[in-house]
């Protein structure tokens, strides 16, 4: 079963790198067609520029260095983008520490895990809450020893999102929805 789990959590982690890189490829894909434009603008204006007067090969060359020092502005934009989602993109290493912190404490609590979800990384001065979003069905007792032993935890630091339904179905067990904030220093990474 843990197992399992660390294979799902890989999978979705993976996924979610794959949609992250497909989504800043399209997004900046406009960008990358704008140079390459930009660069048979270049070699048109250098074809013309022998049959050009100085000064209009003195204008063209001033727009073109304008046109050039604007892709390059936004060129150090996309890379700013590209390191800030790269920041915010939980680190290989913390998931299985803290989804195994998890695991763990649910299996002691008689508790069968139906998913763990890890959510973006969310920096808080010189720490890092890494928000897992959890799902379950446990009775009421389970529950409680559930959520002692997250309260002793010293790395799953705060639980959210707190949501218990009752269903017919699954009585007396409850379904429970939550998520759990593990707490990284930046320094450990």
């Amino acid at each position: 079963m843990k197992s399992g789990l660390r294979r799902i959590i890989r999978l979705e982690c993976l996924g979610f790198s794959l949609i992250l890189i497909l989504f800043l490829i399209f997004d900046f894909y406009p960008n990358l067609r704008a140079a390459d434009q930009l660069k048979e603008k270049i070699r048109l204006a250098m074809k013309a520029s022998n049959a050009v007067s100085q000064p209009e090969r003195e204008r063209q060359k001033k727009e073109l260095e304008e046109e050039l020092s604007q892709d390059k502005e936004n060129l150090q934009l996309i890379q700013q983008a590209i390191a800030k989602v790269q920041s915010e993109v939980v680190q290989e290493k913390d998931l299985p520490f803290a989804t195994r912190e998890i695991v763990d404490i649910a299996a002691s609590s008689q508790i069968e895990l139906a998913s763990v979800k890890p959510l973006s990384m969310q920096v808080k001065d010189e720490y890092e809450l890494l928000p897992i979003e959890i799902r379950f069905q446990c009775g009421f007792t389970d529950l409680i020893k559930f959520l002692s032993k997250v309260e002793a935890s010293s790395t799953l630091v705060a639980v959210q999102n707190l949501s218990i339904n009752r269903d017919e179905v699954l009585f007396p067990k409850l379904d429970i929805r939550l998520t759990v904030c593990a707490l990284f220093s930046s320094e450990q990474r």
